[in-house]
């Protein structure tokens, strides 16, 4: 795969994260609690971290981190046309890859990876391009069953494996 800077098209801003009613469906993005927000924002801000987040859809969770300081970059595919019509919550907007891309990062080793409930991301591509990143974070969860639809791929245990 090669790196790419990606593209930022015109995406409707969201309205602020005021409360969860204004959020996406939990049917088409994972985000994590606000608990889970804070305590990724205080670890991400004592080792002065910045975040790329990988499959950010609307951005809901990325808007999460950039409201409490922590510079984030959101990334998403540049494949379907649903993105035009697709709200966005960052003030940055979403920057956009295509399938056979990686986003390329300007310093890993200040940023945390996130991987947000991707049936496909590409994670052990980016682990691969980018081993200076100090810190990984999933976000969503496995599926119960095979047949389950809303399930995270990688899960939270993903690098278990890899982690001798």
């Amino acid at each position: 795969m090669r790196l790419s800077a990606g593209r930022t098209y015109a995406q409707r801003p969201a309205e602020q994260l005021v409360d969860s009613s204004a959020w996406p469906s939990p049917n088409v993005q994972a985000w994590p609690t606000s608990g889970q927000t804070a305590v990724l924002v205080r670890l991400l801000q004592e080792r002065g971290l910045s975040a790329v987040s990988i499959g950010c859809g609307e951005g809901a969770f990325e808007a999460q981190l950039e409201e409490a300081g922590v510079p984030v970059r959101g990334v998403d595919l540049d494949v379907l046309p649903s993105y035009k019509t697709m709200r966005c919550f960052l003030r940055g907007g979403i920057i956009r890859v295509r399938p056979d891309e990686l986003f390329r990062i300007d310093e890993p080793s200040r940023t945390c990876l996130c991987f947000v409930w991707g049936r496909a991301l590409p994670w052990r591509e980016y682990l691969s391009c980018y081993p200076q990143v100090p810190l990984v974070c999933i976000i969503g969860e496995s599926a119960s069953t095979p047949e389950e639809s809303v399930a995270t791929v990688p899960s939270s245990n993903a690098l278990e494996a890899d982690a001798s």
